[in-house]
């Protein structure tokens, strides 16, 4: 069937017409549902992440396994110990970090390091240096060699 050339201009008017109706319609019944149940779909949310670090995390950190490198803050060093002051950031929550004390056991098998500049270089070389020259406030960084001694490394000279 076709429609005749003289009803053709009212048959598009009367199409557009039921199209915009049909429009706006929609629309309003779309936002009433969304009023009457917009507390029901505000209310939804997603799994809640733990944000608290853990003891265990911090037994982990104070452990001093092999093959763990520690980074702090000197808080007190004596000849048979240092004492570091560790930070540790919690990934799910920049707010939430911790500040812990870790005793570093210092013995006659570990190696306690400097790294000097070359003159007129920049390369770095290390000297050998004494628990007795680490400084309140030091950052310095420990490694733990796979048969338990320790490597630390005290700042640049």
């Amino acid at each position: 069937m076709e429609i005749p050339p003289v009803k053709k201009s009212a048959f598009y008017i009367i199409s557009a017409v039921v199209l915009l109706a049909g429009l706006v319609l929609g629309v309003f019944l779309a936002s009433f549902a969304f009023y009457k149940n917009k507390s029901a779909l505000c209310a939804i949310t997603g799994p809640v992440l733990k944000t608290e670090i853990s003891q265990k995390a911090i037994d982990e950190v104070s452990s001093l396994e092999p093959g763990d490198v520690l980074f702090g803050k000197v808080k007190s060093a004596s000849s048979g110990k240092i004492v570091l002051e560790v930070r540790l950031a919690n990934p799910l929550d920049a707010n939430n970090s911790k500040t812990i004390d870790v005793n570093v056991p210092v013995s006659q098998n570990d190696k306690i390091v400097r790294l000097k500049s070359v003159d007129g270089s920049s390369n770095l070389q290390m000297v050998a240096s004494s628990i007795s020259t680490a400084k309140v406030g030091d950052a310095i960084t420990v490694k733990i060699t796979s048969d338990g001694a320790k490597i630390i490394y005290l700042p640049t000279i």
